[in-house]
């Protein structure tokens, strides 16, 4: 369970992000919740969480009793817009801001950040997408993670992710206070107290409040440990794949968009999204998936809007998450693909994109 190989992968994360403190933990989710628990926020607390996003990002503050709030999405790449965020913030008193990180892809860090800092507002950049993506301001390179413009970072080391533990995340923060509550709240609350009893002290434990066993084990650490010196390689293989797709779809811009990335991030590519305007061009997105994958192509819907389910229905008017969702599909990205798995996957995508189109 819980040995040196945690210690040794915490300062190997820590390294490679720029972080002062990291803590393993066994899922992604776990690490969400934790980060959230150390924030000492009351019940009904608003957590702002994009509407694009995977479930966990949402269900996290659920699960702890907070309010959940959605905002809305640029249509072009998922992200959260500034302007828009600056509007949401005047409307609602929200504690937390959960930035998610899309696809590898990051966005304008620097300014939600000054906007949340203006209304009292903490951050945590859920970068479950982004691990080994950065960004740059002022001739600065930041690694995500370094928590340069948020509270807390969490990763997900799920099989799919840049780099696996099996399964497994990880919460990143330079905020001593935050460390010390996410390291009670994964191991049952518990912290060092010895029993005493006349002249002789047992090694012991107490705690002050409930926790969870959200701890990695060392078996999970030491495949990250091994992974994690691999990462230059895996997300250089991804921006070489995602290289070639954006080189042959610019031949076909009229009808297919690629997410734009800005000149001063670079993308770990943990997905590739493609754009086309289905409505446009009459034709059933889902029909299209189900064509691919009759020629071996397995392309994903990320995501569906969180409100969109039935647990958390509510109709929103967020024009950007629902042209995001009805237009967007990722194909595939991965270190075991080469060139020529790439070429079979866009020639085969315009294919029958045209052949839809004209049927």
């Amino acid at each position: 369970t819980t040995g040196p190989l945690n210690k040794i992968f915490e300062k190997k994360i820590n390294k490679f992000c720029k972080s002062k403190y990291c803590v393993p933990v066994n899922s992604g989710t776990s690490a969400l919740i934790a980060a959230l628990l150390s924030m000492n926020l009351k019940k009904r607390d608003i957590i702002l969480v994009p509407a694009v996003s995977f479930i966990a990002t949402a269900n996290c503050a659920s699960l702890l009793g907070y309010k959940v709030k959605f905002i809305d999405v640029n249509k072009e790449n998922g992200l959260i817009n500034p302007t828009n965020l600056k509007k949401v913030l005047k409307k609602n008193k929200v504690k937390v801001l959960i930035n998610v990180h899309l696809n590898g892809n990051v966005g304008d860090l620097k300014s939600i950040f000054q906007i949340c800092k203006k209304n009292n507002v903490k951050i945590i950049e859920d970068a479950c997408h982004a691990f080994g993506s950065e960004i740059n301001y002022d001739n600065k390179t930041y690694k995500i993670g370094s928590n340069k413009y948020s509270d807390i970072t969490t990763f997900s080391f799920h099989p799919v992710k840049t780099i696996t533990t099996g399964e497994g995340g990880a919460i990143l923060t330079n905020k001593k206070k935050y460390y010390e509550n996410i390291k009670k709240y994964i191991s049952h609350g518990m912290f060092f107290k010895p029993l005493v009893e006349k002249k002789y002290k047992w090694n012991y434990y107490d705690m002050d409040f409930p926790g969870y066993n959200f701890r990695m084990s060392d078996i999970n650490c030491s495949l990250g440990i091994s992974q994690i010196d691999k990462t230059k390689k895996f997300i250089n293989k991804r921006n070489k794949i995602a290289k070639f797709y954006i080189n042959f779809f610019s031949k076909y811009k009229k009808y297919i968009s690629i997410i734009n990335i800005n000149k001063n991030v670079k993308s770990s590519y943990h997905l590739f999204p493609i754009q086309i305007d289905f409505k446009k061009y009459n034709i059933n997105k889902l029909e299209m998936l189900n064509r691919l994958l009759k020629i071996n192509i397995r392309c994903q819907i990320h995501y569906k809007p969180i409100n969109h389910n039935s647990f958390y229905f509510q109709n929103n008017n967020l024009p950007g998450s629902e042209e995001y969702f009805n237009n967007t599909f990722s194909i595939p990205i991965h270190f075991n693909m080469y060139l020529n798995d790439a070429k079979y996957v866009a020639k085969n995508i315009i294919r029958i994109f045209e052949k839809l189109k004209n049927k």
